[in-house]
């Protein structure tokens, strides 16, 4: 068994860590543990909901894309038209 010292010092060099890394979510040891319980968790459901907008701004891509696009396939079939006629 191991034995600990300076408990609150390990709490406040924890939070200092934390502060110098611009992470203010966490305001008791609590929290932090529950994070660290639930980080998979976590992580899955960030790349999840990143894979679906990535995915919807794909489709919205592709609508523009093919939106924009039918002017262009109209004049040429109405220069393919005009060429066939002459």
């Amino acid at each position: 068994m191991s034995n600990v010292y300076n408990q609150v010092g390990s709490l406040t060099s924890i939070k200092t860590r934390l502060h110098q890394e611009h992470i203010h979510d966490f305001k008791s040891i609590n929290e932090l543990l529950a994070f660290q319980r639930n980080y998979s968790d976590a992580q899955k459901q960030i790349t999840s909901n990143h894979t679906q907008r990535i995915e919807e701004e794909k489709a919205a891509l592709k609508w523009k894309l093919n939106n924009s696009m039918y002017p262009l396939k109209k004049e040429r079939r109405d220069r393919t038209k005009i060429t066939e006629q002459n």
